[in-house]
């Protein structure tokens, strides 16, 4: 970041502290003292997780059930320049072994508004072509050349899918519903690791 400061990051395999294992063993390994003194050594700061700590889990229900915190972000130069602000964030479970980690690193507040970006899921909705059509006849303008009118039919059925919260709710209310049972129940589980009825829930809600 203009010699300011540098990031690493990524799944380590080793976790630093005992505070960040759950289940296995609660020992800290040669590897893992290793690891801590690289870290110290080339000070580093370790970008902590906002929305809990275990990243990794072996994804069993019973009394084998581990999880650990294997997943880092490292930054380190100039890290106390008050331009920039961190933030990690342990994203849903999405299939792996490994929750995702997202790092945001803020500069300066962001300007203009979001892209405009088609849904696939839109196509599932029986009704979208007849609404689409719809739209399309809605723009009518006068002796303009047809490449000027077709620009502004695509920018008023771009408006109109922008709208879609009330056209193509039906699609979204279900999927939304079940994410957010997936979130709280991922915070339990970097936070606590997995038991029998959080190994259930999260299968059933995937």
């Amino acid at each position: 970041m203009n010699g300011e400061f540098e990031v690493i990051g990524g799944d380590f395999n080793a976790t630093l502290e005992n505070s960040k294992k759950k289940g296995g063993l609660q020992t800290i390994t040669r590897l893992e003292l290793d690891f801590q003194a690289f870290i110290d050594g080339n000070n580093q700061r370790d970008i902590p997780t906002k929305n809990g700590k275990l990243t990794w889990t072996n994804r069993r229900k019973d009394f084998t059930s581990i999880a650990q915190k294997h997943d880092y972000f490292f930054v380190f130069g100039n890290w106390n320049n008050e331009l920039f602000m961190y933030e990690a964030e342990i994203l849903p479970y999405i299939g792996s072994d490994h929750f995702l980690v997202l790092l945001r690193i803020k500069l300066e507040d962001p300007k203009g508004g979001s892209p405009f970006k088609f849904e696939d899921m839109w196509l599932r909705d029986p009704s979208l072509k007849e609404l689409v059509h719809k739209w399309w006849m809605e723009t009518r303008i006068g002796n303009q050349s047809k490449l000027y009118l077709f620009s502004k039919k695509l920018a008023h059925v771009k408006r109109r899918l922008k709208e879609n919260k009330e056209q193509f709710k039906n699609i979204f209310v279900e999927t939304d519903r079940i994410s957010r049972e997936l979130e709280a129940l991922n915070k339990v589980i970097i936070e606590n690791g997995m038991g029998v009825a959080e190994y259930e829930l999260e299968k059933r809600l995937n």
